[in-house]
């Protein structure tokens, strides 16, 4: 599976916040599900049996809300979900496409039927440095978001966390090689310039310059060689101007965990009696 190849698409910000608002809510509701996983999916004890079973659960109860294969598309539903069970099992398990197995024999399985042709070929091993690349986007994705949604608490402190990390994923792929990949990129700069706080100069000098990729690597590289001068050059600014601006990956991690305390509630839901999973929130 890891060498199937398909048309690449990341969410945009939009599509993660939808789908990471939906699977945030369902994952800890499948403990009342785990009766009716088929048997036959696992012939054999497996390592982290049980939680791979409540990972195959979430994944359908994520899929079932949405109502047709048209809307899933729309929303990238399946990309979304394939990147959570990578990010789960990817530094756990020394043959991953076994367990991508199981869960795409529970998709087919005859239960089924209302989500395996949703995403039943896209659900598949990544390598670890796709998923990396990913994990970087999504992960600013999801900093801003809890910036976006902390309504009672919007301050400098919290847009400076995610422009700090949008900055992070050129700082990470200084040099990349997917226009998609920049495509997205931009596209979220274009929202972040829209805020009030972060580009509208409501909280002035607190807030780093925003990066982009520039124009020539959104487009079809016709001369390599150029595009690689240009991409070097590019990289060698953002870390001089990164430097400048005193921005780091470390402030970001402290101004991430400030967001999360800040975005914790008091409820507790039914995952918290379900056996660790091996999705990372």
């Amino acid at each position: 599976m890891e060498g199937e190849k398909q048309e690449e698409k990341y969410d945009s910000f939009d599509d993660y916040r939808h789908n990471y608002v939906i699977f945030e809510d369902i994952k800890g509701e499948v403990g009342d599900d785990y009766p009716s996983f088929p048997k036959e999916i696992i012939r054999e004890n497996i390592e982290n049996e049980t939680s791979i079973i409540f990972e195959c659960l979430r994944l359908k109860k994520y899929l079932m809300n949405f109502s047709n294969k048209k809307e899933c598309q729309k929303r990238n539903c399946c990309a979304y979900v394939n990147y959570m069970l990578n990010k789960g099992i990817l530094n756990y398990y020394k043959s991953p496409t076994y367990i991508f197995n199981i869960y795409n024999s529970y998709m087919n399985h005859p239960s089924n039927d209302k989500i395996k042709d949703l995403c039943l070929s896209k659900i598949i091993y990544m390598d670890k440095e796709k998923h990396e690349k990913i994990d970087n986007l999504y992960s600013a994705y999801k900093t801003c978001h809890l910036f976006f949604s902390n309504e009672r608490n919007t301050t400098c402190s919290l847009a400076k966390s995610c422009a700090t990390a949008y900055n992070n994923i050129i700082y990470q792929h200084p040099n990349p090689d997917d226009d998609k990949f920049c495509k997205a990129v931009n596209d979220f700069k274009k929202i972040l310039e829209k805020n009030e706080h972060i580009s509208g100069g409501k909280c002035g000098a607190q807030i780093p310059y925003l990066f982009s990729y520039p124009d020539t690597l959104t487009l079809v590289h016709e001369d390599p060689e150029q595009n690689s001068i240009i991409s070097e050059d590019h990289g060698r600014s953002i870390l001089t101007e990164k430097a400048y601006k005193g921005s780091s990956i470390a402030e970001e991690q402290q101004e991430t965990a400030a967001i999360r305390e800040n975005h914790i509630t008091s409820s507790i839901s039914l995952g918290s009696a379900l056996p660790v999973t091996l999705f990372s929130s």
